[in-house]
């Protein structure tokens, strides 16, 4: 895409004494991640004196730089979702298994309760059983 500039309007915006002018322009040349900057010189007097004077900004660069880099920071950020979703149902998965082992664990206890006051009550009869015993032997 190239945006043509009529040279008496550049002239309007440049005011200086000097008869020759060097503009550097850096345009940016996007490959991949990496940046390279082309500089090209053009000469006012020369371009200000053509009839049909157009600068190409390049702008489809850009704008293909602009569209990388969003398609880069959307990929980031779906895969940012997906990590976060997958530690998530993770965590969820551990929770979980924990409450069930904790739960498995709680009835295991009680049935050992259990079983101690059953131990307990049978201590407690067999004692007084030895106790009657040791009154009717005595």
């Amino acid at each position: 895409m190239s945006v043509g500039i009529a040279g008496s309007q550049l002239e309007g915006m440049i005011s200086s004494t000097r008869d020759h002018y060097n503009i550097t322009c850096c345009v940016g040349v996007s490959t991949s991640m990496a940046t390279i900057a082309r500089r090209s010189r053009i000469d006012l007097s020369q371009f200000l004196q053509e009839q049909n004077s157009n600068i190409d900004l390049r702008v489809s660069i850009y704008e293909e730089s602009t569209r990388n880099f969003l398609k880069a920071l959307v990929g980031f950020k779906n895969k940012a979702i997906t990590s976060i979703s997958e530690r998530r149902k993770y965590q969820i998965a551990e929770k979980k298994k924990f409450a069930e082992k904790t739960q498995h664990i709680e009835k295991e206890i009680n049935r050992c309760k259990l079983k101690e006051i059953d131990l307990v009550a049978g201590m407690q009869f067999e004692n007084q059983i030895l106790e009657f015993v040791y009154l009717i032997l005595h």
